[in-house]
């Protein structure tokens, strides 16, 4: 049973080492973290309020708040160009704040589509009254991010065993917040809340002369030595998490603050023509790239396999919202059936598949 609360901790402390589970509300200490200001994380931990068990239900986001999103939109902290109220700077500074949530051992409660950023206001409609239900987030390449980041954290809470240790230590307060998880493979998740790029030090825990720690989402590993601690400088809002195994493998770029997106007129094109008299190969159709990020789309290469199929232009550069047609040419020496694949590779982003058919 999960009780609201909401009282003193002396009596919420009894309640909890007695059996009950109990809300955690830490909204305005999330709030102020990832907006770029001040927050204390340190009591989403059931050990820090002197609790036994890991009965505390820490949440940053509830029915009763307002939506963090909409927060840092309003009212974010801002430095020489970095505006944690610029969209795609607010869906980021979402992630770190999932981050400092779930990694912290002890069950999470995560509000309904605060995966995607919602920021529509708890006044909407009324304090009370129905809010809209905005599944077209889902379309949008930097809110999808967002719920990549937050769905890999929540992976790693549920299936990792290092997630779920009882021994780990905490260093929440500030604007640069560290967590350790101590277990069979060690832990670290490191953080910049601030809106300037800052040195963060890493653990230095089981690292004596020195040892390599794999950061999840980049794949890239840092070398840390306990003798001869070097801190890592991290951008604004800003996080990762090291691991002295690694523990899997994430979708590339999804802790990217701006991203290209690429998006086809379609899957798969096909010809279907006539052998005759003036209609003689080669023919071509159209095929539209459009660019549905937040940064410059990069297409490095279009390659395919059979001669009969050829595409132009190979490469090029998108910026959002732009598009680039692609002609593809077929051109079959005999009558006959031909089938082909074209790959379409940019910006560390996954390869883009397109299948053509052509018949003659």
């Amino acid at each position: 049973m999960i009780l609201e609360h909401l009282g003193n901790n002396d009596e919420e402390v009894v309640l909890a080492n007695s059996g009950f589970m109990l809300w955690g509300i830490m909204h305005d200490q999330y709030k102020n973290a990832a907006m770029g200001f001040d927050g204390d994380l340190s009591n989403v931990a059931h050990s820090n309020r002197g609790w036994t068990y890991k009965h505390l239900v820490g949440y940053m986001e509830s029915h009763d708040e307002e939506r963090i999103m909409y927060e840092i939109d309003h009212y974010g902290n801002s430095f020489s160009g970095y505006d944690t109220k610029e969209k795609t700077t607010a869906l980021n500074r979402m992630k770190i704040a999932h981050a400092f949530l779930l990694s912290v051992p002890g069950p999470k409660m995560i509000w309904q589509f605060g995966e995607l950023g919602y920021d529509i206001t708890i006044e909407e409609n009324g304090r009370t009254g129905e809010k809209p239900i905005l599944w077209d987030y889902f379309e949008d390449a930097d809110r999808k991010r967002l719920y990549q980041t937050t769905a890999e954290l929540a992976k790693l809470k549920t299936t990792h065993p290092s997630f779920q240790t009882n021994d780990y230590e905490l260093d929440l307060g500030g604007k640069q917040k560290r967590i350790l998880l101590k277990a069979a493979v060690d832990v670290q998740v490191l953080g910049n809340f601030d809106v300037i790029s800052a040195d963060v030090w890493p653990y230095g825990h089981n690292s004596t002369g020195g040892k390599w720690w794999y950061e999840y989402f980049s794949g890239d590993s840092v070398f840390v030595n306990s003798d001869a601690l070097s801190p890592i400088n991290m951008g604004p809002g800003e996080f990762g998490i090291y691991s002295t195994s690694k523990l899997g493998t994430p979708p590339r770029g999804i802790l990217s603050e701006k991203q290209a997106e690429i998006s086809l007129s379609s899957s798969s094109i096909s010809f279907e023509e006539i052998f005759g008299v003036g209609n003689e190969p080669p023919f071509s159709k159209t095929l539209t790239i459009e660019n549905t990020g937040s940064a410059d789309l990069i297409i490095t290469d279009i390659s395919n396999f059979s001669s009969v199929f050829s595409a132009t232009p190979l490469n090029g550069t998108l910026e959002p919202g732009n598009t680039l047609d692609i002609t593809i040419s077929f051109n079959p020496e005999d009558i006959g059936t031909y089938s082909d694949e074209f790959t379409i590779q940019a910006n560390n982003l996954p390869d883009k598949k397109v299948r053509v058919i052509g018949s003659y």
